[in-house]
Formats: structure tokens, C-alpha cells, sequence
């Protein structure tokens, strides 16, 4: 793509020009090899200001050192994370297997239908349904908190930058670098 600069940033840009062979070049993490960089990025760079360059220097070094220190917390987070969902895991068995043993009981307890329509033995089974309501929602909490742990595992390790992402990152300090004269 040309860009369509205007006589004056032509002129700019054709001033501060590099040649070919003194184009500066980044590392590419999914190429895993140094790219040139192209001419209308090059012109981009040439018109833009000492600030911009200056500021996206500072975010790059500030991404890298946030990276680097989120690494070493986002170890202890999957630890914390592997054992939410652990937990998470044994409670909701605990609780699968409590519900199951009541339904059973509550099946055995109405099983002849002839002292079903009783209202003492539908109000018995009411009560006791009442009570087991807590832990039909503790079963819940625990799925749903199993849930939360693994979507935040799997989301963890897309978020992550690889060592590959940070040369990338820090391999445009020096294209940055070579227009802040110009």
C-alpha cells in the first residue's frame, strides 16, 4: 500500500529516507525471524512526533517489566487456580453423592402410593426437601466456582507474553529509535 502524503511530507519523508540496506528491521515472534520494516512505515515514523515515538518506547519497556513480574505471579495464580478447581471438584461430589442418597430415601419413603396422598408424609418430605435446597445450592456454587477456575486457567495461557513476544516487543526500541533524530 502508497501512502498518499501530501508535497510537504513527501519532501519530509524523502529528507530523512533511509536506503535500503540501512532499513531497520524487527524481530517477528510468528515468523520467528527479523522482518524489514516496509516504507509506509517507515514514512509514518519519519512524520510522527519525538512524543509518539518517545511514548511508545516507555509503554514497550513498561509492558516487558509488567510482563516479566506477571509472569512469576501468574505461576502462583495457577497453583491457586488448579487448586480452586480441585476443591471446587471433591465438594461437588460430596454433594452429588448427599442429593443422590436422598433421592433414594425419598423414593423408598413413597414408594406405596397409597400413603403418598397422606399430608403428614407430604409434609415430611417437604421439610426435609427444604433442607437439602441448601446443598442443591451448594452443589451448584461448587460447579459453577469448578467453572470459574478452569475458564481462568484456559484464559490464563493466552494472555501470557512468550520470550518470543518480548523480543518482538523490544526489537522495535531500536526502529523507534533510529527516526527519533528526524
Amino acid at each position: 500500500m502508497a501512502l498518499l502524503l501530501t508535497p510537504d511530507e513527501q519532501e519530509t519523508v524523502a529528507q530523512s529516507a533511509k536506503s535500503d540496506q540501512d532499513l531497520p528491521t524487527y524481530y517477528s515472534a510468528a515468523l520467528k525471524k527479523d522482518v524489514t520494516i516496509s516504507r509506509d512505515f517507515e514514512a509514518f515514523l519519519i512524520l510522527s512526533s519525538t512524543e509518539l515515538k518517545t511514548s511508545a518506547i516507555q509503554w514497550i519497556n513498561q509492558v516487558v517489566t509488567t510482563s516479566q513480574t506477571v509472569t512469576n505471579r501468574d505461576k502462583l495464580r495457577q497453583l491457586v487456580l488448579t487448586q480452586q478447581a480441585s476443591n471446587a471438584k471433591v465438594k461437588l461430589a460430596a454433594y452429588q453423592t448427599s442429593i443422590g442418597k436422598f433421592d433414594d430415601f425419598r423414593q423408598n419413603f413413597q414408594t406405596d402410593s397409597r400413603f403418598s396422598a397422606i399430608p403428614e408424609v407430604v409434609l415430611f418430605i417437604q421439610d426435609l426437601q427444604s433442607g437439602m435446597d441448601e446443598q442443591i445450592l451448594g452443589q451448584q456454587k461448587a460447579f459453577f466456582d469448578q467453572t470459574l477456575a478452569l475458564l481462568f486457567q484456559d484464559s490464563q495461557s493466552t494472555v501470557a507474553l512468550t520470550q518470543d513476544d518480548i523480543e518482538e516487543l523490544q526489537s522495535w526500541i531500536p526502529v523507534l529509535s533510529t527516526y527519533l533524530q528526524g
